[in-house]
C-alpha cells in the first residue's frame, strides 16, 4: 500500500519520526499489540497502519487522543477512514485511557501528548507497566531547547534511552 500521510488533510507535518515507526513495525512480530498516545489529525498513525500493511503482519494500533477541539476528531476520523477495520482509537486522556490495557500487554507505546514536565512524567510513569518484557516505549519532541520538559522528565524517569530523530526510545 503506498503511503498517504503527506496528503495535505492531515494538516501540520510535526511527523517526522518515519524511521522509529518502520523501525517499530520491522521489528515486532504478529499480535503485537501497538498504543499511540497523541494522534491529532491521524498522519502518524497513518504511516504507522500502511507499515504495518505492507509488512503482513496482524498487528494492532490503538490511537489514544482527547481530541477536545470536534473539527480535528472530525479530520482524524476522515483521514483514517481508509484503515477503519484496522484501527481502533479511544477518545479520552492518556490518564483515562490507560486502564483499558492490562500490565505487560502492549509491545509498543508512543507518547506524543502534552509536552509539559507533568504530562510527560505522569505519561511514562503510567504507561511503562503497559509493555511487555522487550517492549519499547518510546516518544516524540526530545529537543533540549524547544522541549526542555519533555527532556527533563525521560532523563529523570528512564536510562539508557537512545535518541532518533529527535525521539527518545526506551528497551524494557
Amino acid at each position: 500500500m503506498e503511503h498517504i500521510y503527506r496528503d495535505e488533510s492531515f494538516g501540520e507535518e510535526w511527523f517526522d519520526y518515519e524511521v522509529v515507526y518502520k523501525m517499530v513495525a520491522d521489528k515486532f512480530s504478529t499480535n503485537s499489540k501497538f498504543v499511540e498516545v497523541g494522534s491529532w489529525k491521524g498522519r502518524s498513525a497513518s504511516y504507522m497502519l500502511v507499515e504495518i500493511i505492507n509488512s503482513q503482519k496482524n498487528i494492532e494500533l490503538t490511537c489514544i487522543d482527547n481530541w477536545i477541539d470536534e473539527t480535528i476528531y472530525q479530520i482524524f476520523l476522515q483521514n483514517t477512514s481508509v484503515f477503519k477495520d484496522k484501527l481502533k482509537h479511544i477518545r479520552k486522556s492518556s490518564i483515562n485511557a490507560v486502564n483499558e490495557f492490562e500490565n505487560s500487554s502492549l509491545d509498543f507505546v508512543f507518547l506524543d501528548g502534552d509536552h509539559s514536565y507533568d504530562s510527560v512524567t505522569t505519561d511514562i510513569s503510567i504507561w511503562l507497566p503497559k509493555i511487555k518484557p522487550g517492549g519499547i516505549l518510546a516518544g516524540h519532541d526530545y529537543h533540549p531547547t524547544e522541549w526542555s520538559g519533555v527532556v527533563q522528565a525521560v532523563n529523570e524517569k528512564l536510562t539508557d534511552v537512545s535518541i532518533i530523530d529527535h525521539c527518545w526510545i526506551y528497551n524494557v
